[in-house]
This record gives C-alpha cells, sequence and structure tokens, in this order.
C-alpha cells in the first residue's frame, strides 16, 4: 500500500495534477470501530486511535502502521488483555518512533508457543515509542525485544511470572538482544522470578548499544545467582548506564548489577542495599555491582552495600577505569584499580525509608567529576545537575532547602466511630500565619495513600471514600507544602465497626405433606455499608429442650439473598428460625425465638367425613347425608364410591357419582339411602289412568281398616295408583333397628381407600 500510495503521489507531481491529501484522522474506540486492531488495520500513517476507558481482550499487531495508539484517561482505566494467548502489542514490521503507544495497562501478555518470543510487548527489528504504560502479569518478558531500538520511557514494569512457557527466549522483565534500545525515567519493580533461569530479575541487555537513563529498579527478586536488578553482557560496545536508582533487589548470591561488556560507561548511579540470601558465601560474587570485563568507565557512583559482601567486585585481574565513586561495605572491593574512590557511608537522609538523597553531611556532595562526557544536565528529579561548576555523586544531587514558612494541617473524619463500607468524609485544613496555603494534600490509612487532591481556595481538602472496611486506622492528611510553606501533617484514629445487619426469610410454602419440597429464603441488608452484604445464614430448627439444630447453611449472592433447600421433615409442627454469621465486615444477626415461623408438615392423603355420624330414616322411606372429601398436601385422585354391610332391602346412591379431588381441595359429596326394595318408592309417579276420585276414597278408607298400621301407607299408594300393579305382596322395606354400614371411597387401580363408618337408625 506504501508503494501504491508513494507511486502515485509521484504521477500526480509529473502530471501536474492537483494532489489531494486526506486530512489526518482520530478514530474513537469503541464508538467508530469495534476493535482496536480493526481500527488499526483501516488506519493510515499519521492516524491517531483514541481509546476510551474499559478493559479490551486483544492480542495487537501494529503491522508498521505510522500512527499513535492511545488512551483517553490514562493506564489505570485502560486496560489491555491478552489472555496469555500471545504478546499483548507486537511491533514486528519496522515500525519507527512515529508509531506511538501510550496510556495503557498492558496485561496477561505471554508467548504465543513455546518456540515464540513475546511477553507484554514483542518488539522484532523495530523502534517505536513506548510511552506512560504499565506492564504487569506478563509471562516471561514484559519487553522483549530483538535487534530493536524503541524509546521506552515513563513506563511501569511490575509483577512479570516465570513460566514453562519460556524455554525459547531469555527471560528478564525486560530484556533486548541486540539493538540500541533507550530506557529513560522507568520504574521496574515487585518482578518476582524465583524458581526460574533469569537473565536477571529487572532489565537483561545482550549485544546492545543501549541508554539507560533516569530508571528506578526496586525490590526485584531472583533465587539463581543472576543479577537481581541489570545484566549487561555480549560483546557490543557503547551502553550508557547514567543516573539510574538501583535497591532493595534481592538474588541467592548474585550481584545487583553485572556487567561483562566492554565499552559501558556507568555513571551518577545510586547502586545501594540490595540483598542475598542467607548463608550467600563471601566469597561468590554477591555485591552491588560485579565486573567481569575491562574497557569499563565507572565514575561518579555511590556503590553502598549493607551485607557483609563488598560493594565491587572484579575478575581477577581486571583494571576498569574507576574514578570518583564512593564506595561502602563491610568486606574489601576486590578490583584492583579504585582511583580516586571514598570509602565511607554516603549518609542518605532516610536508609530505612528507601531514602537515597544526601544529608547535608554527606561526603558525595561536590565530590564528582563534572567534566565527564557524557553527563546528564538534571538529577533523577529533574534538579540541575551541576553547582558552580561542581557535580555531586550518586542519581540525586543536594539541593540547599529553601526557608520556608510553617503550615498546619487539621484532619477530620466524618463519622467517627464508623461502620464498615460506609460513606466517610475526610476533611483535611491547611493553615498559615499570612497567607492562604496551595498544594494538595494526601490521605492514607495505615500509611496507604488513599487520595491526593489539591487544596481549595480555603486552604482545605475534602474526600469521601466508602471502601474502608472494619478494623482500627490510622488516618493521616499529609500536606506537601509550597515554595514558601513547609509541609505538615495531621493524624487521626478511624474505628471502624462491622456493619450492623439485617436479616429476614421466609418459607415457601409454611404448610406442605411431607412429599413437597419448602424452600428457605433470607435476604441480609446493611444499612449503613454502600456495599452488599458478604457471608453465610444458617436456617435452624428450635427444639424446646435442647440448642437449635442446624438445617442448612447458604451463602448471600451478590444481592444480598441466601436461598436453601429443607432436607425432609417428619409430620408435625416445627418452629425454623434464622441466623447470619459474622464476618470481618459484617455484624452477626441471631433472630429471637418471637421472629421464628412455624413450619406443617402434614401427611399427604385425602379424609371422608360426615357431620352425622348417625342416620335416622323411616322404614321404606330415604334421607340424604351430606359427606365432606379433603385433600391433604398435594394429594390428587378421581373418587368413586359405594356402600358396604347395607341391611337387606336397604340402598344408597351418590352425588356425584364419582369426583376429581385436586390439591387441596374440599368437595361436598351427598349420600341417598333407601330403606325400600324400590328406592325411592315412596316417590314414584301414578299411572295416566286412575278411578274417579269417589271410589278411590272408600277404598282407601276400606284399606285403612283392613290393615294394619304399618301397610296402610302402601295401600293407600296402591289404591291411588288406580289399582294396577297392585297384589296382596308390597315393596320389601327393611325392618327397623340399628345398623352399621361403611361408605367406602376408591381411586381406581388404586389399593388405598377411605371408609367411614355410619350408624343406620331404622324406624316404624
Amino acid at each position: 500500500m506504501r508503494k501504491i500510495t508513494t507511486l502515485l503521489l509521484c504521477l500526480t507531481a509529473l502530471l501536474g495534477l492537483p494532489m489531494v491529501v486526506r486530512a489526518q484522522r482520530i478514530t474513537h474506540i469503541p464508538a467508530d470501530a469495534p476493535t482496536i486492531q480493526t481500527a488499526i488495520d483501516a488506519s493510515i500513517d499519521g492516524d491517531t486511535i483514541l481509546v476510551a476507558p474499559g478493559t479490551y481482550f486483544e492480542n495487537l499487531n501494529l503491522r508498521g502502521k505510522a500512527i499513535t495508539l492511545k488512551s483517553a484517561e490514562g493506564p489505570s482505566v485502560t486496560i489491555l488483555d491478552g489472555r496469555r494467548l500471545a504478546p499483548v502489542a507486537t511491533f514486528a514490521s519496522s515500525e519507527t518512533r512515529a508509531t506511538t503507544l501510550s496510556g495503557f495497562t498492558l496485561r496477561n501478555g505471554a508467548p504465543s508457543s513455546e518456540a515464540a518470543h513475546g511477553g507484554g510487548i514483542l518488539l522484532v527489528a523495530s523502534s517505536p515509542t513506548l510511552s506512560g504504560n504499565i506492564l504487569t502479569q506478563n509471562l516471561c518478558a514484559a519487553v522483549d525485544g530483538t535487534n530493536a531500538a524503541p524509546l521506552l520511557t515513563h513506563t511501569v514494569i511490575r509483577e512479570t511470572e516465570p513460566s514453562p512457557r519460556c524455554v525459547a527466549q531469555p527471560i528478564a522483565p525486560v530484556v533486548f538482544s541486540g539493538g540500541a534500545p533507550t530506557l529513560r525515567n522507568n520504574l521496574v519493580e515487585h518482578n518476582d522470578l524465583s524458581g526460574s533461569e533469569a537473565l536477571s530479575a529487572g532489565i537483561a541487555l545482550l549485544d546492545t548499544n543501549a541508554t539507560l537513563e533516569g530508571n528506578i529498579l526496586r525490590f526485584n527478586t531472583t533465587t539463581s545467582d543472576a543479577p537481581s536488578a541489570l545484566s549487561v553482557e555480549g560483546s557490543a560496545a557503547g551502553t550508557l548506564v547514567a543516573q539510574n536508582l538501583i535497591h532493595a533487589n534481592r538474588s541467592h548470591c548474585g550481584p545487583a548489577v553485572s556487567v561483562s561488556q566492554t565499552g559501558v560507561t556507568l555513571v551518577n548511579n545510586t547502586i545501594a542495599d540490595n540483598l542475598s540470601a542467607p548463608g550467600c558465601p563471601q566469597a561468590s560474587p554477591a555485591s552491588e555491582l560485579a565486573l567481569t570485563t575491562d574497557q569499563i568507565l565507572l565514575a561518579n557512583n555511590i556503590l553502598a552495600a549493607s551485607t557483609s559482601h563488598p560493594a565491587l567486585t572484579c575478575a581477577s585481574s581486571l583494571a576498569p577505569e574507576s574514578h570518583h565513586n564512593l564506595l561502602q561495605g563491610t568486606a574489601p572491593n576486590t578490583c584492583p584499580n579504585a582511583g580516586t574512590s571514598l570509602i565511607a557511608d554516603p549518609l542518605f537522609v532516610d536508609r530505612t525509608r528507601s531514602d537515597y538523597h544526601l544529608a547535608p553531611h554527606s561526603p558525595a556532595i561536590d565530590e564528582g567529576a563534572s567534566t565527564l562526557a557524557p553527563l546528564p544536565n538534571l538529577d533523577l528529579d529533574g534538579a540541575p545537575r551541576t553547582h558552580a561548576g561542581r557535580i555531586d555523586l550518586g542519581a540525586y544531587e543536594h539541593v540547599l532547602p529553601n526557608v520556608l514558612a510553617s503550615s498546619s494541617t487539621l484532619l477530620n473524619a466524618t463519622p467517627n466511630p464508623a461502620e464498615a463500607f460506609q460513606s466517610i468524609t475526610l476533611t483535611a485544613q491547611v493553615a498559615a500565619a499570612s497567607t492562604i496555603p496551595t498544594g494538595s494534600v494526601t490521605f492514607t490509612a495505615n500509611a496507604q495513600p488513599i487520595a491526593t487532591l489539591p487544596l481549595d481556595t480555603n486552604g482545605r481538602a475534602t474526600f469521601t471514600t466508602t471502601t474502608l472496611p472494619a478494623g482500627t486506622l490510622t488516618l493521616t492528611a499529609s500536606y506537601t507544602g509550597s515554595d514558601t510553606l513547609a509541609p505538615s501533617a495531621s493524624t487521626q484514629t478511624l474505628r471502624i465497626a462491622p456493619a450492623t445487619t439485617l436479616l429476614s426469610f421466609a418459607l415457601t410454602p409454611s404448610s406442605a405433606d411431607e412429599t413437597q419440597t419448602v424452600t428457605l429464603s433470607a435476604i441480609v441488608q446493611a444499612p449503613l455499608s454502600t456495599q452488599t452484604p458478604t457471608g453465610q445464614v444458617q436456617f435452624l430448627q428450635l427444639n424446646p429442650s435442647s440448642s437449635p439444630t442446624v438445617l442448612a447453611t447458604a451463602s448471600l449472592d451478590a444481592k444480598g439473598h441466601a436461598t436453601a433447600t429443607l432436607p425432609a421433615m417428619p409430620t408435625g409442627t416445627w418452629l425454623i428460625d434464622a441466623a447470619f454469621l459474622a464476618t470481618p465486615n459484617y455484624a452477626s444477626v441471631a433472630l429471637p425465638t418471637s421472629s421464628a415461623l412455624t413450619l406443617t408438615i402434614a401427611p399427604r392423603g385425602y379424609s371422608l367425613t360426615s357431620a352425622s355420624p348417625t342416620v335416622t330414616i323411616q322404614s321404606g322411606h330415604h334421607a340424604p347425608v351430606a359427606l365432606t372429601l379433603k385433600s391433604f398436601g398435594t394429594f390428587t385422585a378421581a373418587l368413586t364410591f359405594s356402600c358396604v354391610n347395607l341391611p337387606a332391602n336397604a340402598t344408597c346412591t351418590f352425588s356425584p357419582t364419582s369426583t376429581s379431588l385436586t390439591a387441596g381441595a374440599t368437595v361436598p359429596i351427598t349420600l341417598t339411602i333407601d330403606t325400600n326394595a324400590i328406592p325411592g318408592f315412596l316417590s314414584l309417579s301414578r299411572p295416566a289412568s286412575h278411578p274417579s276420585a269417589g271410589p278411590m276414597l272408600a277404598l282407601v278408607f276400606a284399606g285403612l281398616l283392613a290393615f294394619k298400621r304399618r301397610r296402610r301407607m302402601s295401600v293407600m299408594l296402591c289404591l291411588l295408583g288406580g289399582l294396577t300393579g297392585c297384589s296382596s305382596k308390597y315393596p320389601a322395606q327393611v325392618p327397623s333397628g340399628t345398623y352399621t354400614i361403611q361408605v367406602v371411597s376408591q381411586a381406581p387401580g388404586s389399593t388405598s381407600a377411605q371408609t367411614l363408618p355410619l350408624t343406620l337408625l331404622v324406624t316404624d
């Protein structure tokens, strides 16, 4: 594409045609393109890709584009995550300094395979500008360059991790093989490569012409004998190591800095208090600086050992050009030519707190060689390097303090005491005698910074936080001071109790049969906390004469809810209670017995009942009996009915003759018992033809005189019916007496049945 573009431009110029050049474009991610790689692929030289805050799971390749790829709001909120599939960003297409990557956190980068190089950033024969990034949690190497010459500046490199996937490459948080990289003002810290064969726990330079200036290397660790901070080796020449602070790195028996490449210049570095493993032999190369080759310039440095090992060691018979250095150590230095070096305590401002500035009476003040070239113009703080033609040793110049007016700071925390994760406001009021203070205040909790804010026009800084956990915290508001005011600080103790919690719970359902599932649910709230409670809820069965029984334990979800299934319970009535178990940040809740919920477990089935267990019927008559079916729990069935043990000549009928009983339902049934052999005989209709009323009445009266009382009604009916079908025999009836019968309900296909006994009293 570049060749085609160039050709078109040349043809345009030759033909005298007007040339149209596209304006530089800004592509916003994700507003203008779905992914960053999509935007890179569509860009041309000169474009800018501006990435909004968020986490982007991508493995980027800049493809040689001379573009600017940067975040809109900085690395703390804009993250490129390589998912440990490949390097997060690859520069392998001859990128130049015009290709810029800035303002991102790059994490979870890794070699794409065991045979590949990589890590957070992979550079192959390229020279991009890498500025203002954070590289963390990358495998094998955070920055891996081969024949590359990038500008790496103002970058934080931390928490690089070893891995079995690092077999094909030299491992170090920053490693360059060949090329001429420039590393300025970077922070390389907290990289632990224990258990691996690392070249260095900080920076490794192999056959490079590198420039390392103004970097800080600290708190890096390796359990091998490799250098704990910096390794410079190979056959190239021209590497400059200037004005770096290297301290508190740890190796097994290796030095903090090792140089085995000729032509290296080390000037105005402070290398101090790096550690080796306990029991490391004194004869080992463990030291602040170890030299294994000649043709090295060592000047204006402070090498201060705090162990039993020397500050400077040299391989046998080496004689580097060494002068104007300060060496401190209990063991003798092994280089035969120490030049005009001092053997003394450098008198740092506060060595225990890693403050390696020079105290007012330090022997390193004004002892440097000011005619060296190259010599930095500014020290590690950005202060002028020379004063009246004199220069101090080490990375910092000692600057005479200004006479500053005093200030006072008053810190107030509201509320105090408070509860975990409650909204707490910290207010710092800074005052001075004759002016309104300017500058900023840093708030810390137990010495950990939580916010830095500028003072307002009244000299006040206010900060509200909702992230403080339970405990006793020492809060400090530290005023940084200004050009005219001295710093000041104020401290207050803040007691934060576990957050008060509220617990409510429910049973669903509260009445069940022995086969139903009962769900226990609870909600835990913390009214003053800005976060949802975490922890566990116990559901308890209350026992009258013993301690509660734990039925279930459930963890709260992201909304503070907990649910559990009640284990099988026998039939009966139970009292169920709940309790929230305390956590470090949330107080426990034990509900009182009065808050317990009643759970009724009933057997599964149904009942058949009658309100009148005794039924009285005159012989030859019939009467209805009201029955009731009731389902318990989830019982459901289609039921039919019958009578058993009826006396002779008695019949029974049901309305309805069958019914479907559903769960929890109550159904009325009407049973009709007839004490006549012909059901409903006394209610049968008369025939259509019948004798006249006069003769019929005569017959009725005659019948009444002729028969006994118990036959009278039948005779009357027979006569009233027109005498048709009348004979000397009438429908048989149930004799008077007391009988026990059973009403049976039956589910078809089931062997279970319900039997209801009834007493039948038949009268004349």
